[in-house]
């Protein structure tokens, strides 16, 4: 008889288990955005010459952009059976903003698309964003780079100046990253840069060169790293977590350039479906979750090219 009892408890448990686990189930499907096809689709890619991206002013809540405008030339894909207004979203160096609608001398903050015209042609803008990340600087092969700032991306080019070779980004000062590496270096302020080229994307911690690391770390202070290439080496001079800046010394040997790597501001672009959803929020994800579907299209990503200048800004 205690068999028996057993025997059904355990099969109640098993019950309940499964019971329980597919409403977990259920309820994670429920919870995760619906997934809508992109319906609103490019007829053209735009290139650089058709973005415009004006030098941004540091300010104390990071880099203003004053203006960015770019042309679009877009179609509804499957039948509509609805005129539409279409609002578009800019995306900007982490920062989203509900964009402009250029025509001619109007502006608007939608465009229409009927059943007769289901296409687009025209730009698109948006004014004073604020980023955390600023414009990308003009650095030599080597470079002693002062008051280096988080959010701040250097340019370096070959000897020959013809084509970006690396980009190096500053993406945050703070204490606390030598805690597993060593007790020397838990109370040291450190940096994390990350560099890309054309085929790599290059993550790593950085702390000041100093008696810690002359005395047996001296690779955790100063880097040389074999991509891109190249043999690049950094060093940590000065690192202030206060004042949230730093000073490093940069050394960049090129061994052969065979690829051509396209350095840019990368400007994106999300479609929507005009309607009270969509008028009260301003974040993307906020968007596709709430208002699913009213999403049209997108995110598309355009690259705008950046030429080589003399002056510090590559802007």
């Amino acid at each position: 008889m205690d068999l028996d009892n057993t025997i059904i408890r355990l099969i109640l448990v098993v019950i309940i288990v499964f019971v329980m686990s597919t409403a977990y189930l259920i309820g994670l499907e429920n919870a995760r955005p619906p997934a809508f096809p992109k319906v609103i689709v490019l007829t053209n890619i735009p290139d650089a010459a058709s973005i415009r991206i004006d030098r941004p002013q540091e300010t104390e809540q990071g880099w203003e952009w004053p203006h960015i405008q770019m042309s679009i030339d877009v179609k509804y894909s499957t039948e509509l059976k609805e005129n539409l207004e279409v609002v578009p979203i800019m995306t900007f160096n982490g920062e989203e903003k509900k964009a402009t609608v250029v025509n001619g001398q109007q502006e608007s903050a939608t465009f229409p698309m009927t059943k007769e015209n289901p296409e687009f042609s025209g730009s698109i803008k948006v004014d004073n964003i604020v980023t955390k990340e600023g414009p990308i600087f003009c650095g030599a092969p080597v470079s002693d780079i002062r008051d280096f700032k988080p959010g701040t991306k250097y340019l370096f080019q070959p000897p020959d100046g013809r084509h970006p070779n690396f980009t190096l980004q500053l993406i945050d000062i703070s204490k606390g990253k030598g805690e597993k590496l060593s007790e020397k270096l838990q109370s040291n302020c450190g940096e994390t840069f990350v560099i890309e080229c054309y085929n790599r994307l290059y993550l790593f911690d950085l702390f000041q060169m100093d008696d810690v690391c002359k005395n047996g770390l001296v690779e955790r202070c100063e880097k040389s790293i074999s991509l891109c290439n190249s043999t690049i080496t950094i060093t940590g001079n000065r690192i202030d977590c206060s004042r949230q800046e730093a000073d490093i010394t940069i050394n960049s040997e090129l061994h052969t350039f065979d690829k051509v790597f396209e350095v840019g501001e990368v400007v994106g672009v999300t479609f929507f479906k005009k309607s009270p959803c969509v008028d009260q929020l301003e974040s993307v994800k906020e968007m596709r979750r709430n208002c699913g579907s009213d999403f049209l299209g997108g995110t598309y990503y355009f690259k705008d090219g950046i030429p080589s200048r003399a002056e510090n800004k590559c802007r």
